[in-house]
């Protein structure tokens, strides 16, 4: 067996929370072929009509059509990453150079040292004000081994983020159950499940699929925003997912589980979703991570000798290396962590060439399901515009169904599809979904009142995938818990035992077990969302917990409704009624 099929193997279940879903689920017990939910590598137009109703289809729809013969080479070619350009991994670079010996001539290595430091100005060799001798490889790729990554990287801001429980009586506060636990809550039964995991298989090992798969997006984006921006952007983007992996890790400690488990380290948060610096240094906020790492201390230049950085020893902002000083910026609940489109104009998007016509069409269909039913506007475009827009990549990869920011990201939103799952259409539907802002919906705060984590089934190098929301960044705008969300990932998510679901409904468990994760089409809770979140303008709720307090029927209560209608119109059902 080739060392690419048994990755492609392994990495099959990555896929599951979208469109993969075990064979028990198909009366196909046994048969490992339904991954795409249609025999692998075979799908079958015909099986899953687009349910668009006429007269009005959207551009180039077409109907019954075989799409993927001949994708299975192109997948095999994304697996074999090590023969891609491997932009920008600067930590990658030094552990192959350490690995095989190789001495770089001295221009090289200052080149490549400051390239390092900049990345982890926080890094101990990087502190000293000179360049590091090579001699000091060992020691530098040592480092990384003793601790997370984010005391070595460019210090976390520090963000104001306003108690939104401040100013309100507090009899509503009693109504919040969980609204003290604070983001990263993890019961010590739970933990205690998570060790026994662990004591049975190997946490702390970083899967070879986790390396492929950041390589892959670092490229894909740094490659976008580049484009847009007209500078590389690898930085950038290799800081984010810096971030992203110090966020998981800071869950992880947050459960006293560091010394047990080392997360997954791809770039992706919740298994297909990509933070933006921004919701990244928030969410660190809130798991006490702020003013973690250190500010830039400058090198010398690559041609220059290390005599003549005297001077060097001054940190990029003027203060005295490993100064305290943080920077603040505001935040006001769940308004600034996820960035929403304008709802006056038309959502501007491009279909990239790597997009064949089948799957243009999936994803067109996938928009005009949600105009059809809601009042937000698209507009395609053959090419990318200047300002907010989104564009459809294609990414054959059998690691992921889709990937997206949650929210508007600047400059643009990519949207990545591998068009390999069960319903491409939904999947599309699901990741769009995400850039107009909305997260994953077992992800909720109130979750654990609907279903039941099987902890004892989880990975738990993607614990993240299980971590709810902070209930003073989301709120669910009185929308009600709904197993058959787009938003909702299925029941053997992440799933040790892939027989085994790692999410048990606890309404009706036999039959909406399988309704978990569903794809066919919007729910009706999924358009009441969207509906409150764009086609409400002018009519806000004034704090975060409306729509928690909603679910708890407060809007109608004696005692409350009048806070209620004055503060939570939208939650409360009291504005004007958009499509």
């Amino acid at each position: 067996m080739t060392p690419s099929l048994v990755f492609l193997i392994v990495v099959i279940v990555v896929v599951e929370g979208q469109g993969w879903r075990p064979w028990d689920r198909f009366n196909h017990p046994g048969n490992f072929g339904n991954w795409g939910g249609n025999n692998w590598g075979t799908r079958q137009r015909n099986q899953e009509p687009h349910d668009i109703p006429p007269p009005v289809p959207p551009p180039g729809f077409r109907g019954n059509n075989d799409r993927f013969g001949g994708n299975i080479i192109k997948v095999v070619e994304i697996i074999d990453l090590g023969k891609s350009k491997n932009r920008g991994d600067i930590l990658s670079d030094f552990k192959d150079v350490h690995k095989k010996h190789r001495h770089l001539g001295r221009k090289e290595w200052k080149g490549k040292v400051k390239q390092f430091c900049h990345r982890f100005p926080g890094h101990p060799n990087c502190r000293r004000g000179k360049v590091p001798d090579q001699k000091e490889l060992e020691e530098m790729i040592g480092q990384f081994s003793k601790g997370g990554i984010g005391r070595f990287l460019k210090r976390v801001p520090k963000i104001y983020i306003e108690d939104p429980l401040a100013r309100v009586d507090p009899k509503l506060k009693g109504f919040l159950e969980n609204a003290g636990r604070g983001f990263g809550h993890v019961s010590s039964e739970h933990v205690n499940k998570l060790r026994d995991i662990c004591k049975r298989r190997k946490c702390r090992e970083q899967p070879e699929s986790a390396k492929k798969t950041r390589e892959l997006f670092t490229q894909k984006l740094a490659d976008f925003e580049t484009k847009i921006a007209g500078k590389d952007k690898t930085d950038s983007v290799q800081l984010r997912f810096d971030r992203t992996l110090q966020i998981k890790e800071a869950l992880l400690e947050k459960g006293n589980l560091t010394a047990d488990i080392v997360p997954v380290d791809n770039g992706v948060y919740d298994l297909d979703t990509m933070l933006t610096e921004e919701q990244a240094n928030i969410l660190l906020n809130e798991l006490n991570k702020a003013g973690v790492g250190d500010d830039e201390i400058p090198l010398p230049d690559a041609d220059t000798d290390d005599e003549d950085d005297d001077d060097s020893t001054n940190s990029a902002s003027g203060a005295a290396p490993g100064s305290s000083r943080l920077k603040k910026s505001a935040l006001y609940f769940e308004g600034n962590l996820i960035k929403k489109w304008d709802p006056s104009s038309p959502i501007r998007y491009v279909l990239d060439s790597s997009l064949e016509d089948l799957d243009k069409n999936d994803v067109r269909a996938a928009i005009y399901e949600i105009e059809k039913n809601t009042c937000i506007r698209f507009k395609e475009l053959s090419s990318p515009p200047t300002g907010s827009h989104i564009v459809y990549y294609k990414v054959d990869s059998p690691t992921f169904c889709g990937l997206s920011y949650v929210g508007r990201a600047d400059p643009a939103n990519p949207v990545y599809l591998s068009f390999g799952c069960d319903n491409n259409k939904g999947v599309a539907i699901h990741e769009t979904m995400h850039a107009l802002g909305v997260a994953h919906q077992h992800l909720r705060n109130d979750r654990d009142q609907f279903i039941t984590i099987n902890w004892s089934n989880i990975d738990p190098q993607q614990y993240d995938a299980f971590v709810v929301v902070d209930s003073k960044l989301y709120t669910s705008y009185g929308v009600k818990y709904a197993y058959d969300s787009i938003m909702h990932y299925n029941g053997y998510t992440a799933a040790q035992n892939i027989a085994i679901p790692t999410m048990n409904p606890k309404t009706n468990s036999a039959v909406n077990l399988k309704v978990l994760g569903q794809r066919q089409k919007m729910g009706t809770t999924d358009i009441e969302l969207l509906k409150k979140m764009y086609c409400q303008p002018g009519c806000d709720d004034k704090n975060v917990y409306c729509g928690a307090w909603a679910l708890k029927d407060l809007c109608k209560n004696p005692g409350h409704d009048q806070y209620m209608a004055a503060n939570c119109k939208k939650s409360c059902g009291l504005c004007a009624i958009g499509k």
